[in-house]
Order: structure tokens, then C-alpha cells, then sequence
């Protein structure tokens, strides 16, 4: 199942972030299901154009630097909470992080778990940044599990997702060499 970007209700927070390249978005969700394993149309799939929600304009490089959760997960039959996961990934597949978290809760129920703010991907791990080459996020509900093939293994309820984003810098040569090469056409029309 996937939903449009006109169902989710998500709010942008600009100032949050400290500097006009990042900014934090919250998408706000009330019950989300997860079916089967990773890559299952039955999963709920959301897709967003992320550099535009956040005003950086369709297209725009981003780099996923932080994240933070807060959410109820039910298990459903013999699913466990620990199996139920959430995973951020760029539109072509190449790049992405999972989060589970009931990690731990190896057994069927009903938790509450948060993040207690947002974790800095980069201080964890460098590896866990989500690269954004087109500003496009992919977040799918799934668990690792499979219990019942198309049956709901978990439901999330009261989801709020948290995500900080920045535009992936320009490398500081890049400005100078194309004013370089600008002045150089320039004066080549000049002398011609």
C-alpha cells in the first residue's frame, strides 16, 4: 500500500536545525500496518519528496543525518515486537538504514518505545547517513519475519517519525572553477 504525500500529515521545522542547509521534518502517522518481509506489496510504503517538503526545491541532494521515533507497536498472532522495522531508503534502493524499535522485545505484545530525541547517524556511525542523490525518501513498514504470509504482523499506532536532513555541500572548488570558467567564456566573447 503505498500513501500519497496529501494523506500524511507532516510538519517541516526550519528552525530547529541551525543552519540553512538542514532542517528537521516530522511525519505524524496514526496506524500504520507492516505485512511481511522487506520488499512486500503489502507492506505500507511511503514515498516523499523530502527536499521539496522542505523547501529546498524538488531534486536538491540530501543527506539524512539524524533520526528519531516515538510510537505504540501491536504484534499481531505469533509476531514479536522485536521484528517489526522501519526502514529510510533513497529512491533507487542503494542506500538506506533500518530501525527496529522493539529490539530486544523478542515476543508478541504491545510497547511503547522513543527514541528519547534524535540519535546523530554520523557519531554512531558514518555509515548509517541515508544519501538522498535526488531529495526522494522511501520509508517502508515491514518486519524482518514473516509470520503469516499477507497477514498484518504489527500494527504502529500514534507514529511520529523524526528526520534531519542536509543538502549535500557543494565541494568548495566547485563554485570557483565554474566562475573561472564564466569569466573565461566571458572574456573569450569579449576579444571575439
Amino acid at each position: 500500500m503505498t500513501i500519497k504525500k496529501a494523506a500524511v500529515a507532516a510538519l517541516a521545522v526550519f528552525a530547529l536545525s541551525g543552519t540553512a542547509n538542514a532542517a528537521l521534518f516530522e511525519l505524524s502517522l496514526n496506524t500504520v500496518a507492516s505485512w511481511d518481509t522487506q520488499g512486500d506489496s503489502s507492506n505500507t510504503t511511503i514515498t516523499l519528496d523530502l527536499a521539496a517538503l522542505l523547501g529546498f526545491g524538488s531534486g536538491t541532494p540530501l543527506v539524512i543525518t539524524q533520526v528519531g521515533w516515538e510510537t505504540t507497536i501491536e504484534t499481531e498472532g505469533g509476531s514479536w515486537l522485536s521484528e517489526a522495522t522501519v526502514l529510510y531508503e533513497n529512491s533507487d534502493g542503494t542506500d538506506g538504514l533500518n530501525i527496529t524499535p522493539g529490539v530486544g522485545d523478542d515476543g508478541p505484545g504491545s510497547a511503547t518505545y522513543t527514541s528519547d530525541g534524535l540519535l546523530d547517524l554520523a557519531s554512531i556511525d558514518p555509515e548509517l547517513v541515508v544519501d538522498l542523490p535526488d531529495g526522494i525518501l522511501v520509508i517502508e513498514f515491514y518486519d524482518s519475519f514473516d509470520d503469516v504470509a499477507d497477514a498484518v504482523d504489527a500494527t504502529w499506532r500514534d507514529t511520529k517519525l523524526s528526520i534531519d536532513a542536509q543538502v549535500v555541500p557543494v565541494p568548495a572548488a566547485l563554485p570557483l572553477l565554474l566562475s573561472a570558467l564564466g569569466l573565461t567564456g566571458f572574456l573569450a566573447r569579449r576579444r571575439g
